[in-house]
C-alpha cells in the first residue's frame, strides 16, 4: 500500500472497509478515459476512493460496459461497428470499443466485433471503470489546516 493508502486508513479505521490489491483500474476523468495502477477503497456502497502513489480519486460513478457496445444497447451490432471504424478513422480511443484491449483501435477490434455480432464468437466480455473526480489537492489542504488548527 501507498502513503495515501495509509493516511485514508487511518482516518476511517473505525469504519468497515473494502481494500483490494493494488490492481490495474480503468477511470475517467474529464472525459478522458485512462488505465491506471491503484488500491480501490470502499467504505460503503456510495463511497469509495482509488489511491495511487501521487493521487487520491474519489469515485463518483461507476460503470459496466460491453466491450465493443459504443451505442450502449447491450448488443454488438452493425451500429456498433460504425461507431468502431468511425474511431478508428478519426484516431479517437475507447477502452469500450478495444475489444481485444491491446490498447489500440485497429482492424482487429472491427473483425471481433463483426464476430460477435454474427455470434461466431458468443462469448461477451465487460469492462468496469470509475468515473473519479481528483481530490487531492482538496484533501491534502483540508487535512493540512486541520493540523494546524490543532496546534
Amino acid at each position: 500500500m501507498n502513503r495515501i493508502t495509509y493516511i485514508i486508513l487511518s482516518l476511517f479505521f473505525l469504519l468497515p472497509l473494502s481494500i483490494s490489491a493494488q490492481e490495474e483500474i480503468t477511470i475517467i476523468e474529464n472525459e478522458e478515459s485512462q488505465t491506471i495502477t491503484g488500491t480501490l477503497i470502499t467504505i460503503s456502497d456510495t463511497e469509495e476512493y482509488i489511491t495511487t502513489d501521487l493521487k487520491l480519486y474519489q469515485v463518483t460513478n461507476k460503470n459496466l460496459a460491453l466491450l465493443g457496445d459504443l451505442v450502449k444497447d447491450m448488443v454488438i451490432n452493425v451500429n456498433d461497428i460504425i461507431a468502431i471504424v468511425d474511431m478508428i478513422l478519426t484516431n479517437t480511443y475507447s477502452i469500450v470499443a478495444d475489444i481485444n484491449e491491446d490498447g489500440n483501435l485497429n482492424v482487429n477490434d472491427i473483425t471481433t466485433a463483426v464476430d460477435t455480432a454474427l455470434e461466431i464468437e458468443p462469448e461477451k466480455d465487460y469492462v468496469e471503470s470509475y468515473r473519479v473526480e481528483d481530490i487531492t489537492d482538496v484533501w491534502i489542504k483540508s487535512n493540512t489546516v486541520d493540523a494546524v488548527d490543532q496546534h
